[in-house]
């Protein structure tokens, strides 16, 4: 399998000639564009297809497109007004949503001929910028927006007892208030950004080993296990190595 990936501070991004993944849920968006005009993604047992397909947060699916090219961007919908009000524009208050639109369809045909880092990134800035019809700002009380702005500082790693110490709430108390407001839980939410500060790193060339340590993880066994549960696919194959 072969996959182009591009990284943005709004956004992963990731071109791929073949998608196949176990059911999984992760505390993100997922967006999913197929090349040739119609994807497949299962959502409790319902078959979406369609040319572009939405995900919410932490919604069980998988995706059995094997052998077929297709652009996928991870988005977080929690740390900036940008993604909430990506997320509020798509799918409202539903777990997904199918999309089939003109513009996305021309905005990842150019990748049929252009496989570069530099073509996914724009192409993925184009899908972004078509379905962002609104202007959504977050609706969270000043102890969710605190955690959240905590959890979003770079090299910044907490766990759920200390983050709930610098918020001046007990931990049951912030978990339940995060859940209640955001629609995630906080023990996923945090370990899907230790994922992705370890995933940046990788990107950028630096070894499982170090970057799992680097992100709080235990052993790269460790982050291997959570990026698989958080992702349907082995860590090894989302990175090409």
């Amino acid at each position: 399998m072969k996959n182009l990936i591009t990284t943005d501070k709004f956004f992963i991004a990731a071109l791929s000639d073949t998608f196949e993944a176990l059911p999984h849920q992760h505390p993100i968006m997922e967006i999913y564009a197929a090349l040739d005009g119609i994807g497949h993604i299962s959502v409790g047992g319902e078959l979406l297809e369609g040319q572009t397909i939405a995900i919410g947060p932490e919604t069980m699916h998988a995706i059995s497109d094997i052998g077929k090219k297709g652009l996928v961007i991870f988005i977080d919908v929690l740390s900036t007004d940008a993604g909430f009000s990506l997320k509020d524009s798509i799918l409202r208050d539903n777990p997904f949503a199918v999309i089939n639109s003109v513009e996305i369809k021309e905005a990842v045909s150019v990748l049929r001929d252009d496989e570069t880092e530099q073509a996914v990134h724009l192409a993925a800035e184009s899908i972004l910028r078509v379905l962002n019809t609104g202007s959504a700002v977050r609706p969270f009380s000043e102890s969710v927006m605190n955690a959240i702005c905590f959890i979003s500082q770079e090299k910044e790693l907490f766990d759920m007892q200390t983050l709930a110490s610098r918020i001046h709430l007990s931990k049951s108390r912030l978990a339940h208030v995060f859940s209640e407001e955001t629609g995630i839980t906080l023990k996923s939410y945090l370990q899907f950004k230790r994922i992705e500060s370890a995933f940046r790193q990788m990107v950028e060339g630096e070894t499982i080993t170090d970057a799992a340590y680097d992100a709080g993880f235990s052993s790269p066994s460790h982050i291997a296990a959570s990026s698989r549960k958080l992702t349907g696919m082995q860590l090894k194959k989302l990175l090409n190595i």
